[in-house]
C-alpha cells in the first residue's frame, strides 16, 4: 500500500504576515548587511519571514549584492513601511 505524500507548506497566512504582500517596499536593516538600513521589495512570503530583493537599493555595495544574490530572508517584525518622505 503506498503511502500519502506529505505535502509542506512554507507559507501559512496569519495576522502577522497578512499585513505584508509580495511587490510590496519596504525599509529593513540586517546585520549581514554591516546593519544597513537598506529597502528592498518583497518577492516571496513564508510564515515568519519573507525574501526581499534589493537589487535597486543603492545604499547597497555591488560586492553585498553579489555575495547575496540580491536577496536576503528578512523577519516580518525588522520590516518598516516607507514613508513618502523616504528617498
Amino acid at each position: 500500500m503506498a503511502r500519502p505524500q506529505q505535502h509542506w507548506e512554507l507559507f501559512e497566512e496569519n495576522e502577522v504576515n497578512a499585513q505584508f504582500h509580495e511587490g510590496q517596499v519596504m525599509r529593513f536593516r540586517s546585520a549581514l548587511l554591516d546593519g544597513k538600513q537598506a529597502q528592498g521589495v518583497i518577492t516571496k512570503r513564508y510564515k515568519n519571514s519573507c525574501m526581499i530583493d534589493f537589487s535597486a537599493c543603492p545604499k547597497i555595495s555591488q560586492a553585498a549584492k553579489e555575495e547575496l544574490n540580491s536577496k536576503i530572508v528578512i523577519s516580518y517584525q525588522a520590516l518598516e513601511p516607507l514613508t513618502g518622505t523616504d528617498d
